[in-house]
């Protein structure tokens, strides 16, 4: 029973992380989380036990004495420009979970929790536990903010304010992003921070990459893979794929099923337990689109459906789409997603990575213009409930800003250890058909199908999908081709058993 209720514990932590998390969560880093210290005491910090209590004072405490860190020092220093490793230098933020195991270490596990732009330092913090549970407690996770991002310096900052965000909207100015330029902007391409990768795992003696990739963290995977594969001891992604082309058409295959599964879900749960509901998925669907066409008349403020966390999420969307039917009452669904402050640096950087990564495709002005509106009536035309996607625009040209090298040409190798690929049967921005192509790309590798709904698997409880991914990172053992796992979650719980799984 105890061991249940620790499961669940931290299953019931993954819920708890956003896309973009608060710097607000790294105030109190508990035992056996640490900070990587300043560059020239990195090596020895491995050899320490090293928590921190406090971002904001610097405090570091090793083995009860406490030791003050310089609040202008570097994290994990790498070079801005891998042409010219001499040069300047980016430090990243890079946070440990270390073991729990006293007798068998199995190294170290580098994870990163999407975005692009995502606080790998922030997600750490709540997913540790988890990760343990899930992979296994004989191994050290670390994460790290991104070039440019987070905590890590020298931060992309283009706004310095809401105010200043909201004239911008206005009245867009790319050369703001040029005259805030602070030597990072041209740097921050995902070949890059694969790189940063293979340094921060060098620096801990492991010659090759043990790697969960989440979201964007596939992206991140898969370019290592690209270009390192003789560096990967074990690799599980929770498969994204048309990133480098920056093509919705490939993303959004697969969003209507997600929907689908609430309409189904609700018809099966109840009118006690779904507030949206009607006789049949076909009755809801048309409830549904009937309010969609209502709203384009009609407009009120909402925010964006939860389709990412639907275990979580679904029977709080069923209860705001009644008050929107009933009452025009939009607050429940337009407080599910908190208003991102337009002072944080991390949609900026999203914007920016997407940009520079798929820049090689759009290669003149016109291009660009064009690019925004065929994008949109792609939304328009495969899924109604996509709209909240945004469509990453700065134009090169009125950037005065030249990306040296990017990765080019196809996504694929031959690593050094088969890739663990692991999807959703219905996930808003993978489809699990791009999972499969990427996979042949890749030799040996084997896709994971989960039969569930949402953004990636963790985000539901699957003890079938957990036990494999354990075994691949344990023994290197790899699900036979074309298995499916069920799940235990519930998108409309009805007890307070399943409640207590979400």
């Amino acid at each position: 029973m105890i061991r249940e209720a620790t499961h669940i514990n931290a299953h019931r932590l993954i819920f708890s992380l956003q896309c973009h998390l608060s710097q607000r969560l790294l105030s109190s880093l508990p035992s056996p989380f640490s900070l990587v210290p300043p560059s020239s005491c990195f090596l020895q910090y491995w050899l320490k036990s090293l928590s921190i209590g406090g971002l904001l004072n610097r405090q570091a405490i090793y083995h009860g004495s406490t030791a003050t860190l310089a609040t202008n020092a570097p994290c994990f220093q790498v070079p801005i420009d891998y042409l010219n490793e001499d040069g300047n230098k980016a430090s990243l933020a890079v946070i440990k979970f270390s073991a729990h195991s006293k007798t068998e270490s199995k190294g170290s596990v580098l994870m990163n929790p999407g975005g692009p732009g995502g606080s790998g330092v922030a997600a750490l913090a709540l997913m540790g536990p988890l990760l343990a549970s899930v992979i296994g407690n004989q191994y050290d996770f670390i994460s790290f903010d991104p070039r440019g991002v987070g905590n890590s310096t020298p931060r992309a900052e283009f706004f310095l304010s809401k105010e200043e965000h909201s004239q911008w909207l206005a009245n867009p100015n790319p050369e703001l992003a040029k005259d805030r330029d602070n030597g990072i902007l041209n740097h921050m391409t995902t070949d890059n921070s694969a790189r940063d990768m293979l340094w921060i795992s060098e620096a801990k003696g492991q010659e090759k990459l043990q790697y969960l990739g989440l979201s964007y963290g596939i992206v991140l995977g898969t370019t290592f893979a690209t270009m390192f594969p003789d560096k990967v001891q074990r690799m599980a992604w929770q498969i994204w794929t048309a990133y480098y082309r920056n093509d919705l058409r490939n993303q959004i295959a697969d969003t209507d099923k997600v929907m689908q599964s609430f309409f189904d879900a609700c018809v099966a749960a109840g009118p006690d337990a779904c507030a949206f509901h009607a006789p049949t998925s076909d009755a809801i669907s048309k409830q549904f689109d009937s309010l969609y066409e209502s709203l384009l008349i009609q407009p009120i403020p909402v925010s964006e459906l939860p389709l990412s966390q639907p275990y979580r999420y679904f029977s709080v969307l069923a209860q705001g789409l009644a008050d929107i039917a009933a009452a025009r009452d939009g607050s429940i669904i337009y407080g599910m997603q908190a208003m991102a402050d337009a002072s944080n640096n991390t949609d900026s950087a999203a914007d920016l990575l997407a940009y520079w990564d798929s820049i090689k495709d759009l290669s003149t002005l016109s291009d660009y213009t064009f690019y925004p509106k065929n994008q949109l009536r792609v939304m328009d035309g495969n899924s109604i409930v996509r709209a909240d996607l945004r469509v990453r625009f700065f134009p090169q040209t009125s950037l005065g800003i030249i990306v040296e090298y990017l990765l080019i040409g196809p996504v694929t190798g031959n690593t050094s250890y088969p890739i663990l690929f692991i999807r959703n049967t219905a996930d808003p921005l993978t489809p699990l058909s791009m999972a499969r192509k990427t996979s042949s790309a890749f030799p040996g590798s084997v896709v994971l199908a989960q039969n569930s709904s949402g953004h990636t698997s963790l985000f539901s409880l699957s003890t079938c999908t957990h036990a494999y991914i354990q075994a691949y990172f344990q023994n290197g053992t790899l699900p036979a081709d074309g298995t499916v796992c069920e799940i235990e979650s519930e998108m409309f719980p009805t007890s307070s058993i399943t409640l207590g799984r979400q």
